[in-house]
């Protein structure tokens, strides 16, 4: 009961033995208009069709399952969410029933959507600059560089490289690299190369 996952149970016929409060207001409906009941008797047609398919398949092959599916709730919101379920067994092996649980990812994703538009706004404006850009830690490693890095080291990606060997030519970091100044100093340092 404690647990914020929805959680039911169903026997090896489909039907449900047992559910926790979040499973109850998740579905709509209160436990004793569950238990006892089949999907298809608690659920809209289509998502009862999909759950039944996806239970026979976990009878048929016992063990773990996990699918994603979205939800169309009684108030009209669509949610995405991932059913988690699996088998149990009685004493002598033979499975009995199974039991699942529905986590709700909904908001989780439409945050990896917007931060995804991010990266690739991030990217596009990073690859719009005709100057040659890259980034390095502090170990020198080239961690990003942008599409004018590629063009002008004739197609190379170089992330990844160590920028002393790629810009310098040197096994090691010379005293005179800027980027070494910076990173000893914590100051902006510039010049200009023709």
């Amino acid at each position: 009961e404690a647990n914020p996952l929805p959680i039911f149970y169903k026997n090896r016929e489909g039907r449900y033995i047992g559910c926790n409060a979040a499973f109850e207001s998740f579905i709509g409906l209160k436990r004793d208009q569950i238990v006892g009941k089949t999907v298809f008797e608690v659920a809209a047609e289509e998502m009862a069709s999909k759950c039944h398919e996806k239970d026979e398949e976990l009878f048929a092959s016992p063990g773990a399952q996990a699918y994603d599916y979205k939800i169309k709730k009684k108030d009209g919101s669509v949610r995405d969410v991932i059913f988690n379920k699996a088998t149990y067994t009685d004493r002598k092996g033979n499975v009995i029933g199974l039991i699942g649980s529905i986590s709700d990812v909904t908001e989780l994703r439409k945050i990896n959507r917007e931060l995804s538009l991010s990266i690739e706004k991030w990217e596009n404006t990073f690859d719009a600059f005709d100057d040659i850009i890259f980034i390095i830690d502090k170990n020198c490693r080239i961690l990003q560089s942008n599409k004018s890095v590629k063009k002008n080291f004739l197609g190379i990606n170089i992330n990844g490289s160590l920028c002393y060997k790629i810009i310098h030519g040197e096994n090691a970091p010379p005293e005179y690299c800027l980027c070494q100044q910076t990173f000893k100093e914590g100051v902006t340092k510039s010049i200009e190369s023709f």
